[in-house]
């Protein structure tokens, strides 16, 4: 349950995305593709659609890259036609540093900044395993998605410290 509960907070405490509004002019001129007819055309996959789809999409090789990469969340865009601005969330979200932290966000950060709180939740989480076995547990994969999602990777070191420990650990005890 502790995880289930870590794993809710930190989806409430995630930071908002950021929106971005462009004209379809300036997309088109950026795409180096002319801007298409404002009256009707035919629907579906159309010479000024295209683009949209993953025909010739190159993945980013940068985290610059990735962030000025538009990706548009509304399947629908450009199927009839054109909308004067399209609006996108950005690629880059903003993280919790320790000055701009709301006092809420900071007790979740404060107790896994805690060196001695990670190694208890780490001998925690060993201790409720069960028979050795290898189980995917969807609790603490969002767990620890949420907490490095909103987080970075302040939280990194005292993980990496728990997790060479039990990388060299010999045999698990119970």
């Amino acid at each position: 349950i502790a995880e289930q509960c870590v794993s809710a907070l930190c989806r409430i405490q995630k930071p908002p995305r950021i929106y971005l509004e462009k004209s379809v002019h300036d997309i088109f001129y950026h795409i180096k593709k002319p801007c298409p007819d404002e009256v009707f055309s035919c629907p579906g996959d159309r010479d000024d659609n295209l683009w949209i789809t993953l025909n010739d999409y190159q993945p980013p090789n940068t985290q610059i890259e990735w962030e000025q990469t538009c990706f548009l969340d509304k399947c629908f865009h450009g199927y009839y036609k054109w909308p004067k601005v399209l609006k996108y969330p950005m690629n880059k979200r903003e993280r919790y540093t320790k000055e701009t932290m709301p006092e809420h966000v900071a007790i979740l950060y404060n107790r896994f900044m805690d060196k001695n709180f990670v190694t208890k939740l780490i001998q925690y989480m060993m201790l409720a395993d069960e028979k050795n076995e290898l189980n995917f547990n969807i609790h603490r994969f969002r767990m620890f998605k949420g907490l490095f999602r909103n987080f970075g990777i302040d939280l990194m070191d005292h993980f990496m410290e728990q997790l060479d420990i039990l990388i060299h650990e010999k045999t698990i005890e119970k």
